[in-house]
């Protein structure tokens, strides 16, 4: 289901910017910009969606979503070469427009995800979400609200977050600055301020991506609804 405000419309098109859902048993959120570990079908291995459009056609009475998906380079067609970093990941050229109910079933949430760099864990009870690193930290949902069984596992489900390359760089050059700094609020201060960031998850690790790959599998799926995608080309000048 969509939840809050319409943030616009276009013709027969109103779109949203989060969606709850009920997964085994459990109400969930998801927000564009998020990022989530997808299972697609069992022959496809695990990748990682991107929300980046959510809404309702009024002609169809479908909600659907735009997702970019991000597969490790050992997954892909052409396969893993020398020139990829460890950290890396590609992105499927073409992004994948998709009906809710047919996404929400490819969710995972108990993936143990080991590659990239990890995040440093913000310890503190409110940490710096203001500012330019308040769209990075939004990515990553809010996770220490109370100390329920519930949250605490929550807070150790594997997460990632996905940068650009220049991104990731100013990431880890930041940490390694830091690498003396033993007071921890100190070191999570100053990592955001040189340009990183920090999680309140416990087990959240950064990987980049610099290019694409084309799947005639995946271009293929059934499910897909490519068709639906909304037209948002500015006027012809």
């Amino acid at each position: 289901q969509l939840t809050g405000p319409p943030c616009g419309r276009h013709g027969s098109q109103t779109f949203y910017k989060a969606f709850k859902f009920i997964l085994d048993g459990k109400e969930n959120n998801l927000a564009i910009g998020e990022f989530f570990f997808m299972k697609i079908s069992k022959e496809i291995p695990v990748c990682i969606g991107e929300i980046q459009l959510l809404w309702e056609d009024s002609n169809s009475n479908y909600q659907l979503s735009s997702l970019r998906l991000y597969f490790l380079p050992e997954n892909t067609p052409e396969g893993r070469d020398e020139f990829h970093g460890e950290d890396e990941i590609l992105a499927l050229h073409h992004k994948m427009i998709l009906k809710l109910p047919d996404l929400i079933p490819m969710i995972q949430y108990n993936i143990e995800w080991t590659v990239g760099y990890p995040v440093p864990y913000d310890t503190t009870s409110n940490g710096d979400t203001t500012g330019e690193n308040k769209p990075i930290l939004s990515m990553i949902r809010d996770l220490t609200t109370g100390e329920n069984e519930s949250n605490i596992k929550k807070l150790e489900q594997s997460q990632v977050v996905i940068r650009s390359y220049p991104q990731y760089c100013r990431f880890r050059t930041a940490l390694k600055r830091l690498e003396g700094v033993q007071d921890k609020w100190l070191k999570h201060t100053l990592v955001c301020a040189l340009g990183g960031f920090s999680t309140k998850s416990r087990n959240c690790r950064v990987v980049y991506c610099l290019d694409t790959f084309y799947s005639s599998d995946l271009d293929e799926l059934e499910i897909r609804c490519d068709h639906l995608a909304p037209s948002l080309k500015g006027r012809p000048r």
